[in-house]
């Protein structure tokens, strides 16, 4: 199918994930291509991808990233966070203005 809606989406501890496509249209090569949206107070809480590499393209608001070494930084619009295999991060909304970014999940074979 060329063209679809959106599936619907999931909320993970105040997370709202929306699968732009999912892990079989990825076909093999990854687990997550999503548009996330935090509401203020929103976290996706610290997690590690084994194998995998993670990018988060910021589109709207200002968040909160944490590094694998537990250095914060403020990301905003146009910010990308790359997070390499097997390491560790978070990100959470402070914010009044919801925080929204894609999410891409490609494995590192």
């Amino acid at each position: 199918m060329a063209v679809r809606k959106l599936f619907p989406p999931k909320v993970i501890c105040g997370a709202e994930i929306n699968a732009i496509v999912d892990k079989q249209e990825l076909y093999g090569n990854g687990s997550m291509f999503a548009h996330v949206r935090l509401e203020t107070g929103a976290v996706v809480d610290w997690h590690v991808h084994n194998g995998e590499v993670e990018y988060y393209y910021i589109l709207k608001g200002v968040g909160v990233y944490t590094d694998e070494d537990g250095t914060e930084y403020t990301v905003s619009a146009g910010d990308v966070c790359t997070i390499t295999p097997d390491h560790g991060h978070a990100i959470r909304n402070q914010e009044a203005e919801t925080l929204e970014f894609i999410a891409l999940v490609v494995y590192s074979h």
